[in-house]
């Protein structure tokens, strides 16, 4: 176990994976449905879980900053992790007649009613999540986090690990489906090593430092030999942690997966969704059938590249 006190970070970077999209050519057909007037000014209402948390804030500040850019008008709402409170701001959306509703769910299950009637009101729908199967008007755009997590584990086998010596790793991930994902890729790819995985999960944001505080501590205040964050939220929290117990960072230390994420995969999902976006209201494609059965992911090239 290592005892210096320099950690290293790593850059995430991304690519659009386009070969994850299900059906997809086969779905090209025209469709009035969403067709939209080009001399009007397109509306989107973007709806997020929170915008308090890092990673769900990048989010939408690249949504917006690229749909803007694009001369989307916007309306944002920020559910406060509260259901029905998205509930309420997306009928808020569509009796504000907008184009398109760009949704990262709360509660999956409260927004079947809402995003039916949305597409009832024949509004576009893209969702920012793992495909549920639930909304079957709507498109489905996501960050490869399992791609995340077999890709900082290949790095960490490849350039970090010593199967004599064997080592301990740290994996902080959010409860919930992402953090799912993540995880799960990360400790199947140690299965059959001598790597020893333990895990934080994070429910509650204002509990997550103590978590990793408390689990340093009880390790003889000895970081482990690599740190793994399914996103940018869980990695921030790290390093304000690790600050405060006065670690350095720099190189030679230890790798800490998922700090200084780069900015890049969240432009990416942003083009991706613009992409769909005007898809979808040209009547290029009508996401239903295939189209709505897979989950388009933004993930990391194999070689780290975008």
């Amino acid at each position: 176990m290592k005892v210096t006190k320099k950690v290293s970070s790593f850059l995430l970077a991304a690519i659009l994976c386009f070969a994850t999209i299900v059906g997809f050519v086969n779905n090209t057909a025209k469709t009035d449905v969403y067709a939209s007037s080009n001399s009007a000014v397109k509306t989107v209402g973007i709806s997020m879980p929170s915008l308090q948390e890092a990673h769900t804030a990048a989010i939408y500040n690249s949504i917006r900053t690229t749909l803007k850019n694009y001369g989307y008008r916007d309306y944002v709402a920020d559910a406060q992790n509260v259901a029905l409170d998205q509930v309420d701001q997306i009928y808020d959306f569509i009796d504000k007649q907008v184009d398109i509703i760009v949704v990262m769910p709360v509660d999956e299950n409260a927004l079947v009613g809402v995003l039916r009637e949305a597409a009832d009101a024949e509004i576009a729908i893209i969702v920012i999540g793992k495909n549920n199967g639930l909304y079957p008007n709507a498109v489905y755009i996501d960050f490869d986090y399992a791609g995340f997590g077999e890709s900082n584990a290949d790095d960490f086998l490849n350039n970090h690990y010593d199967a004599e010596s064997g080592a301990k790793v740290l994996i902080v991930a959010c409860k919930n489906q992402h953090g799912d994902d993540y995880l799960e890729a990360v400790t199947n790819k140690f299965q059959n090593t001598s790597v020893v995985c333990e895990e934080i999960r994070i429910e509650n944001v204002e509990y997550a430092e103590d978590a990793i505080e408390n689990w340093i501590e009880s390790n003889n205040g000895l970081l482990p030999d690599a740190i793994f964050c399914c996103c940018n939220t869980g990695a921030q929290i790290v390093e304000h942690v690790l600050n405060e117990l006065g670690f350095t960072f720099g190189p030679g230390g230890i790798p800490i997966y998922g700090l200084g994420v780069n900015g890049d995969i969240y432009d990416a999902l942003a083009e991706m969704i613009f992409e769909f976006a005007e898809k979808i209201l040209n009547g290029e494609i009508n996401p239903t059938g295939d189209i709505s059965e897979g989950t388009i992911f933004v993930g990391i090239g194999e070689n780290g590249e975008d």
